[in-house]
């Protein structure tokens, strides 16, 4: 997206956010490749990762079916942090994200 105007942007994902309130689940995620799991030694790597879904859309992590789950092997998750949030907040925080955030490419 970085040849978009910025604000063209907002308004598109603006216009794609229909829900009033989201679930943002935050997961530590301790990842082993199969080296390091060979390697009793060798420290795993520690990566976070968020999920945003409607409220209506909300799975709880223990369920084991969560999508998060089923997409890595070899990984301890951790869930962290569980909240509400309002559609007001999660447009703030986008753009706040593609107002501050910038690429910058040669050529």
């Amino acid at each position: 997206y970085d040849k978009m105007h910025q604000d063209s942007l907002l308004k598109i994902i603006e216009d794609f956010l229909s829900h009033n309130t989201y679930v943002i689940q935050q997961f530590k995620l301790n990842c082993a490749t199969p080296h390091q799991a060979a390697n009793p030694g060798v420290e795993a790597a520690v990566r976070f990762k968020k999920v945003v879904k409607p409220l209506g859309s909300y799975q709880p992590f223990h369920a084991c079916q969560h999508p998060v789950v089923e997409e890595k092997r070899n990984t301890i998750f951790d869930l962290y942090k569980c909240s509400l949030v309002e559609k007001n907040k999660v447009l703030e925080l986008l753009r706040e994200h593609i107002k501050t955030h910038m690429v910058v490419t040669s050529g």
